[in-house]
């Protein structure tokens, strides 16, 4: 019951991708800074930049339709859209970002289904809405 969908602008409703297969991590590292001074006894630091990296979605291909998840993401990669998407768990919890998206075949074996792996570069903060 985890959905990616997308929006091409801020003030657009959400359409959802079909054939989602996997949702990476979402969140990020913080760096660790080093703040420590001659007087201190012990290495002190502070929290730094998050590093989000890319987000990668892993797909079953389908080709078939206009509306597949393949063409919908292909096509946003080729027009180099920024595009808003939102993952959506089943607590009802979501997580919206901006990014741009990168989307490549994976490699094909026999009798294993075909798949694609979409790649987004962050172009926002995550932004988190939990359900109560």
């Amino acid at each position: 019951k985890t959905k990616l969908s997308y929006k091409t602008s801020s003030s657009g409703t959400y359409t959802d991708l079909a054939n989602l297969q996997e949702v990476p991590e979402m969140g990020g590292d913080v760096d660790k800074v080093e703040v420590t001074t001659l007087a201190d006894s012990v290495k002190k630091y502070i929290n730094g930049l998050k590093d989000l990296g890319d987000l990668q979605f892993k797909f079953l291909y389908d080709a078939d339709t206009s509306g597949s998840a393949f063409k919908v993401l292909k096509g946003l990669e080729d027009d180099n859209t920024l595009t808003y998407f939102k993952v959506s768990y089943p607590d009802s919890t979501t997580c919206e970002f901006e990014a741009y998206v990168n989307v490549k075949v994976d490699s094909a074996s026999v009798g294993a289904a075909m798949t694609f792996t979409a790649s987004f570069a962050l172009q926002s903060e995550l932004t988190w809405t939990v359900s109560p």
